[in-house]
């Protein structure tokens, strides 16, 4: 090896200056270039001559110059500083590990896209020229960098290149969630142009959501599925309280009048009674089960007006008193001595209370006490609704207000019953405004606390109701009734009773001939079925409303369809009331009494 390198300098002295891990390789390399001739190049590290500099990155260039006689005399040539782009091309090798690192090991699908334009300057194609694993696993596209994606995916949608085409042409990020057909996947997408305007590159990073769309697709699925057996469940429930109520209504008729016959004795008034309790219930259970329907799918509407909650208590006595006399359960009544108004739905409070109160007769053993207490407190009136009976523990207190609920250790001492009228007592009562409240000691008896927020803006109850009531306690004159029904028991033993009361009463079996016997003898009450044959009730009374010469006839639908849009609809068919089988004599005694205070 030459003594001296470019300048003179001693060799051996600069020898020492390099690093030792570099030292042998540039040792090699300069005996090749001395052995061959060739130029050498070598890049090392040397000591800078001020100690603190610490080692530079050189890099030395030139050839060796031999003497006269052919031996290796120097090394002729230059040594550049290229420490700093060493060190630039360290970071950047060490960025690009990170980076490469990063984006192979993530979850998400990650790649690079070349748009590719049509003649016209218009997205055709796009190539794909970096890819990760997640990239293959979430579209299943393998050794895809380098190719496009229709050679790929001859059929993909157009769709794809477009957009991917716009946020090249338009520099401007997308996000979206699509759908590819050719590809049977759906993917969550972020997009954002990469490079130089020209260079129409993209870069992408998305997921396959393709299970969640197909579990939300499933989920939608189950809701409509849901919504239709929930439809289907109330066509049926319709149904079904319609077709048990029409065998009940000839039955009720027919109570009310062997008791307006008065012929009834001893032994026979107990079965008698024992039937109207009976049948009471069951009209209970019928209503009940398709109100938590109604209130389940929101097609309950209050019709709320001022009402005393006394009006209230009182009806729902009457309601309950031959269930608390056949079970001979003491009654203690403590009403307010003034009146306390509130806003309300008249015969959804009367059912609110009827259900607590009938409740408190269940879970009571014979011979029981029964108390009803109103009271205020504060801007709210309370209506405490207790019992001596069995209680209820602690630990199930909290479900009995659930739908189908039944306090487990009661199951044997209930008297019937779904276990829902506390479910539509709370739904009730929430639609008020109000809140039911429980408090109870497993055998020490319960209270259910009814509150409701006072009217102050509602004046005194007017006494027309009890005038009305007054008029329909004595005897009615005589009317002249007209009764249409397809059931021929219900017909008969409707105009029996009616007859029995002192009217004029006769029985038609279809529509025909309703609209006939209207037209040829008006009648001042026509009460009317509405699925009957050839006309149904609502056409009957449409035809009717139409000839002003029948303007004075009421009408009053009498039918196994009790629901709000039944109601609805007999009032838009004309009908000035809607009566819903079986109904009892009192009712029809209330519209006749109102026709009768007109006449």
């Amino acid at each position: 090896m030459p003594d001296a390198l470019a300048g003179g300098a001693p060799l051996a002295a600069y020898v020492e200056r390099v690093h030792p891990d570099d030292l042998e390789q540039l040792a090699a390399q300069v005996r090749h270039a001395i052995d061959t001739g060739e130029p050498y190049r070598s890049t090392y590290r040397i000591a800078h001559p001020a100690a603190r500099a610490g080692w530079r990155w050189v890099n030395a260039r030139g050839r060796v110059a031999y003497d006269e006689q052919g031996n290796a005399a120097s090394l002729n040539g230059v040594v550049l500083d290229i420490t700093r782009q060493r060190e630039l091309q360290d970071a950047s090798r060490v960025t690009e590990e990170r980076y490469h690192t990063l984006i192979t090991s993530m979850d998400q699908a990650f790649g690079f896209l070349q748009v590719l334009l049509d003649a016209d300057g218009k997205p055709a194609d796009y190539r794909i020229e970096m890819v990760n694993r997640a990239f293959e696993q979430q579209t299943g596209l393998v050794n895809a960098a380098g190719r496009t994606i229709r050679e790929l995916v001859p059929d993909i949608e157009s769709k794809w290149i477009d957009i991917y085409g716009r946020v090249a042409q338009s520099r401007q990020p997308a996000r979206f969630v699509e759908h590819s057909a050719a590809m049977g996947y759906w993917w969550d997408v972020y997009a954002t142009p990469m490079g130089e305007p020209d260079e129409l590159r993209v870069a992408i990073l998305f997921t396959d959501v393709t299970a969640r769309k197909q579990a939300e697709e499933n989920l939608r699925q189950l809701a409509a599925d849901l919504s239709d057996a929930n439809r289907r469940k109330m066509e049926f429930l319709a149904t079904l309280a319609h077709e048990l109520r029409n065998p009940l209504a000839p039955l009720r008729t027919g109570l009310d009048l062997l008791r307006l016959g008065g012929k009834i004795d001893e032994g026979s008034s107990k079965v008698v009674g024992m039937m109207d309790r009976q049948l009471r219930q069951m009209v209970h259970l019928i209503d009940d089960l398709m109100d938590v329907s109604r209130i389940n799918s929101g097609k309950i509407v209050l019709k709320t007006e001022c009402i005393d909650i006394a009006d209230a208590v009182q009806a729902a006595l009457e309601a309950i008193r031959p269930t608390l006399d056949a079970a001979r359960h003491a009654l203690s009544l403590q009403l307010l001595g003034q009146a306390a108004m509130v806003q309300a739905d008249p015969t959804r409070l009367t059912q609110i209370l009827v259900n607590l109160l009938t409740n408190a007769a269940k879970y009571t053993p014979h011979g029981g006490r029964i108390g009803l207490l109103v009271r205020l407190d504060g801007d709210a009136v309370k209506v405490d609704v207790s019992d001596n009976g069995i209680g209820i523990a602690l630990e199930e207190q909290a479900g009995v207000f659930e739908m189908f609920s039944q306090v487990a250790g009661n199951m044997g001492r209930a008297q019937g019953g779904l276990g829902i009228g506390l479910s539509l007592v709370r739904s009730l009562v929430e639609m008020h405004g109000g809140a039911i409240a429980l408090d109870s000691t497993l055998g020490q008896g319960s209270t259910f606390t009814l509150s409701l927020p006072l009217a102050p803006e509602c004046g005194p109850e007017p006494d027309a109701h009890h005038a009305r009531q007054e008029r329909a306690g004595g005897r009615l004159p005589g009317l002249r009734v007209l009764v249409a029904d397809d059931n021929l028991d219900a017909a008969a033993m409707l105009v029996s009773l009616l007859r029995a009361a002192g009217h004029a009463a006769h029985a038609v079996h279809d529509g025909l001939a309703a609209l006939e016997q209207i037209a040829s003898a008006p009648p001042e009450l026509a009460i009317l079925d509405i699925g009957m044959p050839g006309l149904n009730g609502y056409e009957v009374a449409q035809r009717v409303r139409a000839n002003p010469a029948l303007a004075k006839v009421m009408l009053v639908a009498l039918t196994g369809w009790g629901g709000e849009r039944d109601r609805e609809r007999s009032q838009r068919a004309g009908f000035d009331a809607h009566l819903t089988k079986p109904a009892g004599f009192a009712e029809l005694k209330h519209l006749m009494a109102d026709l009768a205070g007109r006449r």
